[in-house]
Formats: C-alpha cells, sequence, structure tokens
C-alpha cells in the first residue's frame, strides 16, 4: 500500500519527491512530497521498514533536485518544510 500511494502522488505529476526516510524510534517509514508548485508539502508515513520503497523515493528525489534547485538551497527548505509540516499537525 505504501508503494501504491506513492506511485499514485508521483504519477500525475502534481507531486514531486521531496525526501524520505525510517524513524527508528516510532519505527515508521516516511515519504516527503512537494507539489510542482513548490507551495505545498505532504508527507506520507507507514509503521515499518520500507527500505525499497524509500530508497526509490530518495533515487527519484536526487534526480530531480539536479532540475529543481542548487544543492545548497536543500538543507534550508528541509528544514523551514518540517517545521511548517509540524506547525499545522493537528490542524489540517
Amino acid at each position: 500500500m505504501f508503494s501504491g500511494l506513492r506511485t499514485l502522488l508521483l504519477d500525475d505529476g502534481s507531486m514531486v519527491a521531496d525526501g524520505g526516510g525510517y524513524n527508528e524510534h516510532q519505527d515508521c517509514s516516511f515519504l516527503y512530497f512537494r507539489a510542482a508548485d513548490g507551495r505545498h508539502r505532504l508527507e506520507l508515513i507507514a509503521r515499518g521498514r520500507h527500505p525499497q520503497v524509500v530508497a526509490q523515493h530518495l533515487a527519484r528525489h536526487r534526480a530531480g533536485m539536479t532540475e529543481v534547485e542548487p544543492p545548497a538551497d536543500q538543507p534550508l527548505r528541509l528544514l523551514t518544510g518540517a517545521w511548517a509540516t509540524q506547525a499545522r499537525w493537528p490542524h489540517s
């Protein structure tokens, strides 16, 4: 299901891969998506380890990064996106 939702979000072109990983403290894998216009961000979370799905997502993110933004801008954008996501939880 995690892989299927990822595919659904990416295939229509309105969302792009924007990072992800595994949180060992909460035992969950997570994928970040960014709207193609850069104005919205989404976090998809699944219980447990999903290394293949995360690896595919990160590879797509790295491939798209070269076209979208210089690497020096990425850490700041990731931090501000995470803060915005946390600020909206659970109110969204």
